[in-house]
């Protein structure tokens, strides 16, 4: 069980570092004309549906311009290439989009997925929450990738996060046409989640 933990939140982080929206990500919506995808970033549960449906289609180039600007700056256009090439998805669906718990310009969505690798016979449950961020200029929502974009703003973003590890963790998914592994991998991830987050904090408030 851990050595499945292990695994999922490295691809948890592959995953979220890899993909973003598409070009000219504003609060309008369009359509990738390459995967016929249509783009939306008016919300934060817009960009994260946006981010995870390009995902599935290895569309790392318009992607790359759904992050902020900070984190564009930190990661390059070669590095995120690289990084979606490592994770070979065979086919990926989209389970639950969690509501957006926000706080001024900054917001967290939690997000439930079901993946299979190529050359893996079994699909995996993936349980992650993305912190995405309002451009000031265009309204739309922007995926946060770098520490220290949240740095000022860490214990708001941590409260934030614990709220969203909460509702994951009273979602019962009896609609979500879950294997019984597969509903057991989500509930093992949500709970090692919460317990870190929850250790974080603590760590926050005794300092």
């Amino acid at each position: 069980m851990q050595r499945f933990l292990v695994v999922a939140f490295l691809l948890q982080f592959i995953l979220l570092v890899t993909l973003g929206g598409a070009i000219g990500a504003g609060p309008g919506a369009f359509v990738d004309k390459e995967t016929g995808i249509l783009v939306k970033t008016a919300t934060p549960e817009d960009t994260a549906v946006s981010f995870y449906a390009l995902l599935e289609k290895g569309r790392w180039q318009p992607a790359y311009q759904l992050m902020t600007p900070a984190s564009k700056a930190a990661i390059s256009e070669k590095d995120m290439e690289d990084m979606v090439k490592q994770v070979k998805i065979a086919k990926s669906r989209l389970v639950k989009v969690f509501p957006a718990e926000r706080k001024g310009e900054f917001a967290a969505v939690g997000h439930v997925r079901v993946i299979q690798l190529e050359n893996q016979p079994n699909e995996m449950a993936v349980v992650g929450i993305a912190i995405l961020r309002q451009n000031p200029e265009t309204k739309g929502w922007e995926i946060v990738r770098v520490p220290s974009e949240i740095e000022n703003v860490y214990e708001d973003i941590l409260d934030l996060i614990l709220k969203t590890d909460e509702a994951m963790a009273m979602e019962s998914f009896a609609d979500a046409n879950l294997t019984p592994e597969q509903l057991t991998q989500i509930k093992d991830q949500i709970k090692a989640m919460k317990e870190m987050h929850q250790a974080q904090k603590e760590a926050l408030n005794q300092q």
